[in-house]
């Protein structure tokens, strides 16, 4: 098993397939087997790196996760793999760490896709509303059903059987990570030089389709598909149409 061993951090990692990398940073409920609808698929055509972030699946880290490091990792390990440039695909959580990575590595990103998250393109109004949702959750069991459309468990049982085992695979979140990943906001420059684009479900109850818009609404020239159905889990719960999104993303 491949790992990076990072000051501070110890980071599991895979590769597959050949071509221009593309990298996949999972949400707060996944791992790198959140992504097995997507690599079949990419690794045809791409070199894909998937990795975990410290505190998650098999990556350790010292001392508690820290939203702060999170673009930083993603850097190290970029250059542990040797990836000189790549195209980012940050899945709610890992927004943060893909959009921190390219403002750090502007030259070496082609492209950044954010999957159902706001990525830290936030306003402080914005960032209230985050906090005030993640206050009111503290002390409460995590749902990881309220990261799939409300209707999906009854339509894909066998499906919410295999995302509920993923995310069991990591431990549970605390409240104060929580507080400290949506305080962390991050500004684009008027001229970023790769392409930024939003992919969102219109069922999405962690992060609305409203705010994503909003978060979309600040950046100008970039893209934004909604998929009609989906909750947070567009990669999960849509893969043919996420796959379609990136595949034509990529293509720009």
């Amino acid at each position: 098993m491949p790992f990076a061993d990072l000051p501070g951090a110890r980071i599991y990692y895979e590769t597959h397939g050949d071509g221009p990398w593309l990298v996949f940073a999972h949400g707060a409920g996944g791992n790198c087997l959140s992504w097995w609808q997507q690599i079949p698929y990419f690794a045809a055509r791409y070199r894909c790196l998937v990795y975990e972030q410290p505190g998650w699946g098999r990556s350790t880290a010292d001392g508690a996760p820290d939203p702060a490091r999170f673009a930083g990792d993603l850097v190290a390990l970029l250059d542990h793999v040797g990836v000189a440039r790549a195209a980012l695909v940050g899945q709610s959580m890992g927004g943060w760490a893909v959009l921190g990575c390219a403002l750090r590595l502007p030259a070496r990103v082609s492209h950044v896709l954010l999957a159902s998250t706001l990525g830290g393109l936030t306003d402080e109004a914005t960032t209230e509303m985050l906090l005030r949702a993640v206050i009111a959750s503290t002390g409460q069991p995590i749902d990881a059903h309220a990261a799939l459309a409300a209707d999906y468990p009854a339509r894909e049982p066998v499906k919410t059987y295999l995302f509920e085992q993923i995310a069991g695979l990591n431990p549970p979140l605390q409240a104060a990570f929580l507080q400290a990943l949506v305080r962390l906001r991050l500004e684009l420059p008027k001229e970023a030089p790769f392409k930024l684009g939003f992919v969102a479900g219109d069922r999405d109850r962690l992060f609305p389709l409203p705010m994503i818009q909003q978060s979309h609404g600040r950046v100008p020239g970039a893209e934004l598909t909604v998929v009609p159905g989906s909750g947070h889990s567009i990669y999960f719960e849509y893969p043919d149409d996420f796959n379609r999104t990136l595949d034509a993303f990529l293509r720009r």
